[in-house]
């Protein structure tokens, strides 16, 4: 008797060193939900302090309290380490090891790859760029439909600073593992790595709630699952993430200060934007092939041996609701402010 006690406990407390699809699903209605429920009460706290000191409001109240750096900078932190902090609950709560989002930083990483990951992130978003912030911007906008505005100014180097930590390295952070450390993984066990390719990159994309870039996402979160999946490693798409979202910010800070020019868009200027973004798609192809498919990664068996369904299982309901807010949350963002 006291030998099952002993194994019931052993198990209560003993962690699993894998994601499923269930998991999956929370975690992708929790990054949702959470984020959002969290910016309401940050929000509703910064509106009862302006009113205690005395500050006019106005009828657009929303607006005026982002156009505060007092209240936006304790926001966008606050915004970004909610994130974060979904994925290190869950994981905690649900008696998951951390090695299950298969993040390894240790020797086991190849400095080839690593350095190309870091160069691919830059390089992609340069080549998708004119598409996305050019042609694409300019579409949407003949349909009165525009970007969010900057809450945030981006005019000067600890600005710039500011925006690189807490709009570029934390961001790549805390979605790569929710959106391939868990979603990707979680799917790929219950469902094989097809489905894990297409759901992860989907869910990735909903997420981001932006009608104009679209597009992107997408396109991105289908190159981050498939070098996680020949790599094991959600290390690497953490530096193309990472770099990508510098490479965006740095180039936006340089428009900003008038180093670069506004984009004249022109009907030849989205064929080429068009051809650009072809090209782009052209090096990540040639970095898979030469690259992810020659190089022998120590963990290679590791991730072989899962590339097919350990159980089979259907799309859990958690994610066909988060994909329901997420495109509820879409189409509030394309009405006009």
């Amino acid at each position: 008797m006291e030998k099952t006690d002993e194994k019931k406990l052993q198990k209560t407390f003993e962690k699993r060193n894998f994601y499923n699809i269930g998991d999956a699903g929370v975690i992708f209605l929790l990054s949702l939900t959470i984020p959002l429920l969290v910016g309401i009460v940050v929000l509703y706290i910064g509106f009862v302090v302006f009113n205690l000191t005395g500050v006019a409001l106005g009828e657009n109240w929303i607006s005026t309290i982002y156009n505060y750096v007092a209240f936006s900078v304790p926001y966008v932190i606050v915004s970004q380490l909610t994130l974060l902090s979904v994925f290190l609950i869950f994981t905690a709560s649900k008696k998951i090891s951390f090695s299950a989002c298969k993040l390894k930083v240790d020797k086991s990483i190849d400095p080839l790859t690593a350095v190309l990951c870091a160069l691919l992130g830059g390089v992609m978003v340069a080549l998708f760029m004119p598409l996305m912030e050019g042609s694409m911007k300019a579409m949407f906008a003949s349909w009165n439909i525009f970007p969010s505005a900057e809450i945030l100014p981006l005019n000067n180097v600890g600005w710039l600073l500011f925006y690189i930590v807490f709009f570029a390295i934390m961001p790549a952070i805390a979605e790569e593992l929710i959106f391939r450390g868990v979603i990707f993984n979680g799917v790929k066990k219950s469902m094989g790595s097809k489905w894990a390719i297409g759901l992860s990159a989907l869910l990735f994309t909903l997420a981001h709630a932006d009608i104009i870039k679209f597009v992107y996402p997408m396109i991105m979160g289908v190159f981050f699952a498939i070098v996680v999946d020949k790599t094991g490693n959600i290390f690497y798409t953490m530096l193309i993430h990472m770099f990508n979202n510098i490479t965006t910010i740095v180039v936006q800070y340089l428009m900003n200060i008038g180093v670069f020019a506004k984009l004249n868009i022109s009907v030849w200027f989205v064929i080429i934007s068009i051809v650009l973004a072809l090209v782009g798609v052209g090096v990540f192809l040639l970095f898979y092939f030469f690259v992810l498919k020659k190089r022998k990664y120590k963990n290679e068996e590791d991730v072989e041996s899962n590339s097919s369904p350990v159980v089979k299982a259907k799309i859990p309901i958690s994610i066909y609701i988060g994909i329901a807010i997420s495109v509820l949350i879409l189409v509030i963002n394309m009405v006009p402010a």
